[in-house]
């Protein structure tokens, strides 16, 4: 579910309007969830519900193309690099301004509208933190990253460049203290941007609302959870929803498949595509098919690169 109804009903500044990044998450249309889902919002329909024949379905090799280019948006929504951006212009600030602010427990906390004697000016409410290389001995771990972001924020920098935070931004990057487990854990959702230098994903129109875990152990099996998706997208599909997708993998078997589905909405349409996947198979595909008029149809097999998510070395953003 995207967080931005949640956030719509938080106190802050107003939310942005229009298209881009102030496009509401309902402007993508709902995302479908459980055996329900891909009927999501049946498209290629005339104002009688009934499906128009002349939308063509796509086939699976279109569906294969489309849905590798939505997925390279997750692989793309690094939430370190929105951290980074964050932290960089919140340091811009002085005593003053942010105004209200303060740490606590590792976290710092703002509110409020000021302008920095930086020429930074800070707008809304916003509760971060954010460490590299922590050692953590009481749980056995050492943290590569910690990253934390929840808020509904604009920051403007001196040469007027806006980065805005409207949601929650999280990454935890660890390794054991033996060397034998590591595992990432990752959250983004909301609207983010920033029209700066470097923006990367945060270029984007796209709206969030993922999560993520995986996990390592000793012999080399990997455990995978991913639910959520991301909207408002460009291409073939302008959604996707990973409707709990998980791989639990023993040491020397399958990484090229989890079990679960992944929704795939079609921008022309608005038909969602359903690919569910049998990691008996182990071979990366699922067994499509395609919603009409009520009635769900199977259309053929689609093959999608997971790769990123299951092969990295520090955390699927690092490579």
């Amino acid at each position: 579910m995207w967080i931005w109804t949640l956030l719509a009903c938080t106190a802050g500044p107003a939310a942005p309007k229009g298209g881009g990044a102030g496009a509401s998450a309902e402007d993508s249309g709902p995302v479908p969830t459980g055996d329900e889902g891909a009927g999501g919002a049946d498209g290629g329909q005339d104002t009688d519900g009934h499906a128009n024949p002349e939308a063509a379905r796509l086939s699976p090799a279109e569906v294969t193309a489309g849905g590798a280019v939505a997925l390279e948006a997750l692989y793309a929504t690094d939430p370190r690099h929105a951290q980074a951006r964050y932290e960089a212009l919140r340091a811009t600030g002085d005593p003053a301004c942010p105004a209200n602010s303060g740490a606590y427990a590792g976290q710092f906390y703002w509110e409020g509208a000021c302008t920095a004697a930086s020429g930074a000016a800070f707008d809304g409410w916003a509760l971060s933190a954010w460490h590299a290389d922590l050692l953590a001995p009481e749980e056995g771990r050492r943290y590569d990253a910690i990253a934390w972001y929840y808020g509904m924020a604009r920051v403007t920098d001196a040469e007027g460049h806006l980065f805005e935070g409207w949601g929650s931004n999280s990454l935890q990057v660890w390794t054991s203290l033996d060397g034998g487990r590591r595992g990432v854990s990752a959250a983004v959702g909301g609207l983010f941007a920033w029209d700066g230098e470097d923006p990367g994903w945060l270029g984007t129109d796209a709206d969030q609302g993922w999560e993520l875990q995986i996990e390592r152990d000793r012999d080399g099996a990997q455990r995978l959870y991913a639910n959520g998706g991301i909207g408002l997208l460009e291409g073939t599909f302008d959604a996707f929803a990973m409707d709990e997708l998980r791989l639990d993998e023993p040491a020397g078997g399958c990484a090229l498949e989890p079990t679960g589905p992944l929704h795939l909405r079609e921008a022309a349409t608005g038909r969602w595509y359903t690919l569910r996947f049998d990691a008996a198979d182990c071979d990366g595909c699922g067994a499509l098919s395609i919603r009409e008029d009520g009635v769900e149809q199977g259309i053929g097999e689609s093959c999608l690169p997971w790769g990123p998510l299951l092969s990295w070395e520090l955390d699927p953003w690092s490579g």
